[in-house]
């Protein structure tokens, strides 16, 4: 991780992307007024992605369409009920 000032990070932008895209340099940390401001990475770095597939995976049976769409149903009965309700 290199850790560089926004000045510097302005100054040295094209440098510092190619580096990060070759893998010389895994990440880039900008700092502005001594706090983390920001974070260059390459897009291949898949660290954060996928992680939140398959997060409920087995906590829940399996559901059937028509399990699904008798929902739809009585909420659309709810919403028909209202709309034919006799205004007072």
């Amino acid at each position: 991780m290199t850790v560089v000032t926004l000045a510097e990070a302005r100054a040295k932008l094209s440098r510092l992307v190619k580096q990060v895209e070759d893998g010389s340099i895994s990440e880039v940390v900008i700092v502005r007024n001594r706090k983390r401001a920001a974070r260059l990475v390459p897009i291949s770095d898949n660290r954060g992605a996928g992680q939140r597939l398959g997060l409920l995976a087995g906590r829940f049976a399996p559901m059937a369409r028509d399990d699904f769409d008798a929902d739809s149903r009585a909420i659309g009965e709810l919403f028909t009920a209202i709309e034919n309700k006799p205004k007072s």
